[in-house]
């Protein structure tokens, strides 16, 4: 009776394993999440300029094509050819807070936790990219069933959209 009870916790531990090695998920902190970068810019730095147009416009050494919106809620949007990036304010209450950002050319560098991908890279340069950390409260990167990439807090996401194993979009929003 010992011996089966032994083979049973066995067969349950190694199945347990299996299923939690199984899973796509792998995670970022705090830190390492803010911390990704769009051509050496960080998202916390880019989120701190809070879309004044002479901030953003200095911080990518780039003169975007500017527009501001009213309708429905305040948005200031910069545009080129490579980025997209959009800043929003919901209310009177607060301040613009980063809303939108999309790679738009193959010359912008996106980097997590010092590797650098763009798009058109194949999917294979990101197999390095999948790391297990089990701490809690971190942000999550996952392979959703479509085999696109998407880093997660409660309501921001950065995807990476990935067609025929080559990288095809890559874009930061937040759910609202």
């Amino acid at each position: 009776m010992e011996k089966i009870s032994k083979i049973i916790l066995i067969n349950f531990l190694f199945l347990f394993s299996l299923s939690c090695a199984s899973q796509n998920s792998n995670y970022l902190t705090y830190n390492e999440y803010v911390g990704i970068k769009i051509n050496g810019i960080s998202l916390l730095d880019i989120y701190n300029t809070r879309g004044n147009k002479k901030a953003v416009n200095a911080l990518f050494n780039r003169n975007f094509n500017y527009e501001s919106l009213t309708l429905p809620d305040l948005y200031k949007n910069f545009k080129d050819k490579g980025l997209y990036i959009q800043f929003l304010k919901s209310s009177i209450e607060c301040d613009y807070e980063l809303d939108n950002l999309m790679i738009l050319s193959s010359n912008e560098t996106v980097e997590i936790k010092g590797h650098k991908f763009k798009l058109g890279d194949s999917v294979i340069k990101l197999q390095k990219y999948f790391f297990k950390n089990s701490k809690s409260g971190d942000f999550i990167f996952e392979i959703n069933p479509s085999n696109n990439i998407f880093f997660s807090t409660m309501e921001n996401f950065f995807l990476i959209v990935i067609e025929n194993n080559v990288i095809t979009k890559i874009q930061y929003f937040i759910n609202t």
